[in-house]
């Protein structure tokens, strides 16, 4: 319906290049300030596979292109 220019909707920064790529514009949210957690969860009593640690320490190493707080670790 955005497309069409029947509607609105939220989206994520990561959806910018498909944003310009369908003719629309994004405008930031200034007040109220949106802000969105994510979170890794994992099994506390399994060990996680050797795909999965390497998918999570490049979710580590590379937060910092995709959030706006610096990640932490429990």
């Amino acid at each position: 319906m955005v497309r069409m220019g029947l509607g609105v909707t939220v989206c994520l920064l990561y959806a910018a290049e498909w944003v310009e790529q369908n003719g629309l514009t994004m405008r930031p949210i200034s007040d109220p300030v949106v802000e969105r957690k994510f979170l890794l969860y994992t099994h506390k009593n399994r060990s996680l596979s050797p795909a999965s640690m390497a998918f999570k320490e490049f979710l580590l190493a590379n937060a910092h292109e995709f959030l706006v707080s610096k990640p932490t670790t429990i």
